[in-house]
C-alpha cells in the first residue's frame, strides 16, 4: 500500500518558509554539503552544459544547491536542452509546411519532463512560494539586487 497524501517538503524548504505548520522539525536529518564550484559534467552536450551552469548559479543564489542536487540538475539540464532542440525542430518542420505533429508531441512530453525537474529542484515560481533566503549567503546577492528584492518580497 502506498503512502497517503503528498510527499513531505524537505526540512530546508520548511525552514525557508518559516515552518508555517509549527510542527517540530526533525533534528537528525542529514544535511548535504553546499556546492561552491559550478562546473558542468563533461558528458553533457554544449547546450545542456550551458543550462547546467546557469541553473546551478540560480540555485546557488537561493542557497539551495547541495551535492544531493547535482544529479537531478544534470537530468534537468539534459531534458531542457532536448526540449529546446525539439522546439527548434518543430518550428523548422512547420516553416517547411511538413507534418510536425510528431515533433509537437515530443515537445509536450519533454516540457512535462522539464516541469517535473522544475518541481524537484524548486525552480518554478509556484515551487518557491513563501521562501525567504538570507542575502549574501551562498550566491552573494546583496540588498541592491532588484531581482533578489522582488523574489524575496522586500
Amino acid at each position: 500500500m502506498g503512502h497517503r497524501g503528498p510527499a513531505p517538503k524537505p526540512t530546508v524548504i520548511r525552514k525557508l518558509e518559516g515552518n508555517r505548520s509549527k510542527r517540530p522539525l526533525p533534528e537528525n536529518e542529514p544535511e548535504p554539503d553546499a556546492v561552491k564550484a559550478i562546473a558542468a559534467p563533461l558528458h553533457l552536450s554544449d547546450l545542456a552544459a550551458e543550462v547546467y551552469v546557469q541553473t546551478a548559479a540560480i540555485m546557488r543564489s537561493y542557497d539551495l544547491l547541495t551535492v544531493a542536487d547535482l544529479q537531478p540538475l544534470e537530468l534537468f539540464a539534459d531534458s531542457y536542452s532536448q526540449w529546446i532542440e525539439a522546439v527548434q525542430n518543430r518550428n523548422e518542420l512547420k516553416a517547411e509546411g511538413e507534418d510536425y505533429s510528431g515533433a509537437a508531441k515530443m515537445c509536450r512530453e519533454l516540457a512535462s519532463d522539464c516541469n517535473r525537474w522544475f518541481k524537484v529542484l524548486g525552480l518554478g515560481p509556484a515551487y518557491r512560494v513563501g521562501l525567504v533566503t538570507n542575502f549574501g549567503l551562498g550566491g552573494g546577492a546583496d540588498i541592491s539586487d532588484p531581482v533578489a528584492l522582488k523574489i524575496c518580497g522586500s
